[in-house]
């Protein structure tokens, strides 16, 4: 006996079908493939699973051009911005980059490529690294009085900032 589907429900399973292909393959506005960067001079160190690396390259693009691009369009925030808006840097270099990203990545001498995958989770984790362990939302415009503890918490705030050159 054969079973045969009204094509109502043929073509809600092959939207079905497209709608999760196409969530999968949509990079958010705020993601990272890493989960945490630090400075040497000017080289970024890159955290990936777990592991520190030089970065190198995303895709074709290499990081001379991406930290050029910060430099210029970001001049006091560059690396602010290559850390924690690497979507942003790279459409404004015109750049749209999928989900799934190649990585060459620099460890011991030996540069390797490796799968990033661009999601806000691992930007989440960039932002929670760069403010100390504490993941804090974008600053919000703030009126009216401020308590003399969250004077002496925005001031801690900065402070450990600016120590790590994180420019907000």
């Amino acid at each position: 006996m054969k079973l045969l589907l009204p094509s109502k429900i043929c073509l809600g399973l092959l939207f079905l079908n497209f709608a999760l292909f196409a969530q999968e393959s949509i990079v958010p506005s705020e993601a990272s493939p890493f989960t945490a960067v630090e400075w040497e001079a000017d080289k970024p160190m890159v955290q990936v699973e777990g592991e520190w690396y030089y970065f190198e390259k995303l895709d074709d693009i290499s990081k001379d051009e991406i930290l050029a691009y910060c430099k210029e369009k970001y001049p006091d925030k560059w690396q602010k911005r290559f850390s924690e808006d690497l979507i942003e840097v790279l459409e404004g270099m015109n750049y749209q980059p999928e989900v799934k990203v190649t990585l060459a990545l620099n460890k011991d001498g030996k540069t390797a490529e490796y799968q990033g995958v661009l999601t806000s989770e691992n930007r989440k984790k960039v932002r929670t690294y760069n403010y100390g362990g504490v993941y804090k939302e974008k600053p919000k415009m703030i009126t009216g009085v401020l308590s003399k503890d969250k004077i002496v918490e925005d001031l801690a705030y900065l402070e450990f900032n600016f120590t790590r050159n994180i420019f907000l």
